[in-house]
């Protein structure tokens, strides 16, 4: 089996994240640097923008410089971002959407389901409809920011109402999600038995329902070894998963071995226990070598 992918590799490579900067005021373009036209984009415009690679938000262009425009999200915060990655913001009723209530800070999944001017209102998945803005409002980028075009994805924040006994995709670090069970919810959290011996407290915001849709982008352990290595999901049948690996390689794996790749959303879990690997291949190099000196010594 080869090394598996590097972090900068071209499945799970940063999708050009735009150069963040937090100024007061647009910075100034510079003197020798001509402002040219552009066709589809004018200082001024309502677009969306992506602030993260997966996700877009509202703003307004603050000017233009060549292919990239200074963006001012409806959040305060500005970037330059290229043209060709701006999109009209101009949501519609029954468009997808992840929305923050107006009592937390996370996103959930909804549709919208009625406009006025900047003001949106949400349905949202558990049935409950709250009005927002668009600066409380952000979209899936679509295939041109997925891993691989045109592949499933999971999204957390789809199942705020889980309870226990649901198999569900949480995080054990923020940056990945593994299957797991909920043991137990207490307020805003779920406690996760991740099948693998580790167990921790997440927040039920964070969770995302359990599906394993073909062509999706996933990690697998290699023969169940401790590395991870990417591939894509391309044959499910029953708790059997089959791996089509980026290196060429495949197998029928399990699911307590899969770990989904994502934008980090919210805290790593609250390890309640940790996993114990007997380190049998350590113990099996040590082995050797002990014999081998043994061999030398006796001679």
């Amino acid at each position: 089996m080869p090394e598996p992918p590097r972090p900068n590799s071209e499945a799970f490579r940063d999708m050009s994240l735009p150069e963040r900067q937090r100024p007061l005021f647009a910075p100034i373009a510079p003197i020798d640097s001509p402002k040219p036209e552009s066709d589809e984009w004018h200082p001024g415009d309502r677009v969306l923008a992506p602030w993260e690679p997966m996700f877009l938000y509202a703003a307004r262009i603050v000017e233009i410089q060549g292919d990239r425009a200074n963006i001012r999200f409806d959040g305060g915060d500005m970037a330059w971002i290229e043209l060709d990655r701006l999109e009209d913001c101009d949501l519609a009723v029954g468009d997808p959407v992840d929305a923050r209530r107006s009592t937390g800070m996370h996103y959930y999944a909804g549709e919208v389901s009625a406009r006025n001017g900047d003001d949106v209102r949400v349905r949202f998945d558990d049935g409950t409809e709250e009005w927002t803005t668009l600066a409380m409002v952000r979209l899936d980028a679509g295939t041109d920011n997925r891993p691989v075009p045109g592949s499933p994805v999971l999204r957390q924040g789809t199942l705020a109402n889980a309870e226990e006994g649901d198999r569900v995709w949480a995080p054990w670090t923020a940056d990945r999600l593994y299957v797991g069970v909920v043991e137990q919810v207490e307020g805003m959290e779920a406690h996760i038995n991740f099948g693998n011996g580790n167990r921790g407290w997440v927040q039920l915001d964070q969770l995302a329902r359990y599906s394993l849709p073909v062509g999706l982008r996933i990690q697998g352990r290699w023969l169940r070894g401790a590395i991870y290595y990417s591939g894509i999901v391309d044959q499910v049948v029953g708790e059997r998963i089959h791996i089509q690996y980026d290196d060429g390689d495949q197998e029928w794996t399990t699911p307590d071995v899969l770990a989904y790749p994502c934008v980090p959303y919210g805290p790593p879990a609250r390890a309640t226990r940790r996993a114990f690997n007997f380190p049998w291949r350590t113990l099996a190099w040590i082995a050797v070598i002990v014999g081998f000196i043994c061999m030398r010594a006796c001679r």
